[in-house]
């Protein structure tokens, strides 16, 4: 009984997490991309209520636009050049001072603080990849199956996206963090890959951002 209130708990949670707002990582590095002017109705059209922009393109940036957050760095720490990895917190500290300066540090976080949020990018494909033949693929597309059990908290997870936030909580959890608020940035499916990635489809994509 008390492992399926836990199961229950940690549902209610994640589709606290999950539902909070649903938003789109608009990213220009690519080639045939529609105009803004079309793909605004679009974003309106799928229920997305942020937008997460990489450019710091100041056109977009109009008036009425409520910044929230600026992240700073994407994926720094974790690319192969290690070149900017020092630049981190010098480039955190100074965004954080200038919202200061300005009086926006109460609207705008910089994700300086720890007790903001911390923002997780999370790709149930990638772990699928790494290991075929322990991690089925209805275990990533949220089919009904029976799920994993994780063997310290006892939390069910029916799902690889489950799986891998309770993973975090549990890693900032031993750092003292238990209270941090955990925003998923970035998650999604590949429509295509290299030959060793198995189920990197449009097929595929399709049905994982169905089931999201």
């Amino acid at each position: 009984m008390e492992d399926s209130k836990l199961s229950l708990l940690f549902t209610e949670f994640l589709l606290h997490v999950l539902m909070a707002s649903v938003g789109i990582n608009y990213g220009q590095i690519t080639n045939n991309l529609p105009s803004p002017e079309h793909v605004v109705p679009l974003v309106k059209a799928i229920g997305a209520t942020r937008v997460k922009l990489y450019d710091a393109d100041p056109k977009c940036y109009l008036p009425a636009t409520k910044i929230t957050s600026i992240v700073v760095g994407n994926e720094v720490l974790t690319c192969n050049d290690t070149s900017l990895s020092g630049c981190l917190l010098p480039a955190m500290q100074s965004v954080h001072t200038t919202l200061v300066n300005l009086k926006l540090d109460s609207q705008i976080s910089s994700r300086k603080h720890a007790l903001y949020s911390s923002l997780i990018n999370a790709y149930p494909f990638f772990a699928y990849k790494a290991d075929l033949k322990q991690v089925s693929l209805d275990f990533v597309m949220f089919q009904i199956i029976a799920g994993i059990v994780d063997p310290c908290t006892k939390l069910h997870c029916d799902n690889m996206l489950f799986s891998q936030i309770d993973a975090f909580y549990a890693a900032i959890s031993s750092l003292g963090y238990k209270k941090l608020p955990v925003q998923i940035s970035k998650t999604g499916w590949l429509s295509k890959g290299d030959e060793d990635e198995v189920g990197a489809s449009p097929e595929n994509e399709k049905k994982y951002n169905e089931k999201i």
